[in-house]
């Protein structure tokens, strides 16, 4: 621009070194109306040159601001996409560093091989994944699933052994009341031998106390039968399904 203002600058400066020449060698014009007009014409010329030098300065100043807010937009964005890049780093660096409370030997999952050939995983498309996060998603999954149904299993076994604990306790209780009864019936028979004095010909007891002392050893030996299987069917059922 700087350029531009010199080259429309010399026309008017050469006419006026031009008049300064002629008055100097005293050769002016008679009738300086042409040379007047003429440097009028280079002063309009001169003048247009600085309208458009102004214009152009103007352009260039609100080119130079609008590329200043492209820089500062683009310095703004870059400035985002750094700190959002530390973040996802940072995220990144955590998840990689990230230490379960459950070791992988405290879940214990079953293997891998065991786990694509259960039926619950191939029904359920688990066992299919090729992607090694979500082919562990899917044995948790399932992992999770077969031990509910352990549980199930395990509250159920548990109920039945309750149950059988109880009706044990209850024949218990009345294998109890038997040998009580037992006795009761044992002291009444050996009561009336001794007031009727009844005795065999063979040995001279009472003929009442063999048969007596027989049907309550019996019930006795029943009685306690009952109770010790009672008490093995227990045994049985928490050593073997528990």
């Amino acid at each position: 621009m700087e350029d531009v203002g010199i080259e429309a600058g010399a026309p008017l400066a050469a006419h006026l070194s031009a008049l300064l020449e002629a008055r100097t060698s005293g050769s002016l014009p008679a009738d300086p109306e042409p040379a007047f007009a003429a440097g009028a014409a280079h002063i309009l010329e001169l003048k247009a040159a600085h309208r458009r030098l102004c214009d152009a300065t103007d352009a260039l100043r609100e080119a130079a601001a609008e590329a200043k807010t492209q820089l500062d937009t683009s310095s703004l964005q870059l400035q985002n996409l750094l700190y959002e890049r530390q973040h996802y780093e940072k995220e990144i660096s955590s998840c990689r560093s990230w230490q379960s409370a459950y070791s992988d030997e405290q879940i214990a999952l079953i293997p891998l091989e065991e786990f694509s050939a259960h039926p619950l995983a191939s029904e359920g498309g688990l066992a299919g994944e090729s992607d090694p996060h979500q082919l562990m998603l899917n044995r948790l999954k399932h992992e999770v699933a077969y031990r509910q149904e352990h549980v199930k299993q395990l509250d159920a076994i548990k109920a039945r052994r309750d149950a059988l604990a109880s009706d044990v306790a209850q024949k218990r209780s009345m294998v109890a009341g038997l040998e009580g009864e037992i006795g009761k019936l044992l002291a009444a028979a050996r009561a009336v031998q001794q007031q009727y004095a009844i005795r065999s010909a063979d040995s001279g007891r009472t003929a009442g106390e063999p048969a007596v002392d027989q049907a309550a050893a019996g019930a006795a030996a029943a009685a306690g039968q009952q109770q010790q299987q009672a008490g093995g069917d227990v045994a049985m059922q928490e050593a073997g399904q528990i």
